[in-house]
Parts: C-alpha cells; sequence; structure tokens
C-alpha cells in the first residue's frame, strides 16, 4: 500500500492529472506548467511498469495474490484518478487486468455512481495522458 501513496500517487496525481484539472494545482507560468506535466508523464510509464512486471507479474489476480486486500481497494483508487485525463493503459496489460478484475467487485459500479459521472464530463479534452 505504501507504494501507491508514496511512490505512484506523487507523480501520478500531483504531477500528471490534478495540474490538468484543477486550476489550484496549475503551476505559475505555461513553461513550468508544461514541464511538471511532461515530466511526470515519463515518471508515471516508470512507476506502471513496475507495477505492471513486478507487482501484478506471474499472473497474479490482485496486488498479494488470488485474494483482494485494502492494497487493491487504495492502488485501484489512486489508478482510477488517471482515467478523469483518459490514460490508456494498452500498454501495461498486467495493470488493465487488475483494474478491469477489482471493477467486477460487487458495488463497484454503485460506489464509484459520481465518479463515473466526472470522468464522462472529461471526456473529448485534450490531455497530457500516458
Amino acid at each position: 500500500m505504501d507504494w501507491f501513496n508514496s511512490n505512484f500517487y506523487k507523480d501520478w496525481g500531483y504531477g500528471l492529472v490534478y495540474p490538468q484539472l484543477f486550476p489550484h494545482h496549475k503551476r505559475p507560468d505555461e513553461k513550468a506548467h508544461a514541464g511538471t506535466i511532461s515530466w511526470a508523464q515519463e515518471r508515471c510509464k516508470t512507476w506502471l511498469q513496475v507495477l505492471n512486471d513486478h507487482w501484478l507479474a506471474g499472473g497474479k489476480k490482485y496486488i498479494c495474490g488470488d485474494q483482494i486486500t485494502i492494497a487493491d481497494y487504495l492502488g485501484s483508487a489512486i489508478m482510477s484518478i488517471g482515467e478523469l485525463i483518459h490514460c490508456d493503459l494498452k500498454d501495461y496489460p498486467n495493470v488493465q487486468r487488475w483494474i478491469d478484475t477489482v471493477k467486477k467487485q460487487p458495488n463497484y459500479e454503485k460506489v464509484n455512481e459520481v465518479f463515473n459521472g466526472f470522468r464522462a464530463s472529461t471526456q473529448g479534452k485534450p490531455w497530457a495522458t500516458v
């Protein structure tokens, strides 16, 4: 769980997603803003590769094995913010498989109803993504 919170989330959330979505996360000038996002894109690719090739390697269904744990709930919640800017995880098949598996949990759609509406509202806008 700490890997998501202390490594991945810093670049994914605060570097890539939030500066594009929320005005209060925008950097003071366009050059700094673009640099922050570009730097975060590259860092996120590294983190996603680690998640894909280490944490979810070997056909594990979930982060810690074949049973869902709190690590999956925390990690998938952090991962889901990438959906707000419509990130494509095709280059990370284990990550995509894991997210799809978590989304099959009972009540996932109900719990994420408002989030899904937010995601729909960002469709079709130009985002810098992975």
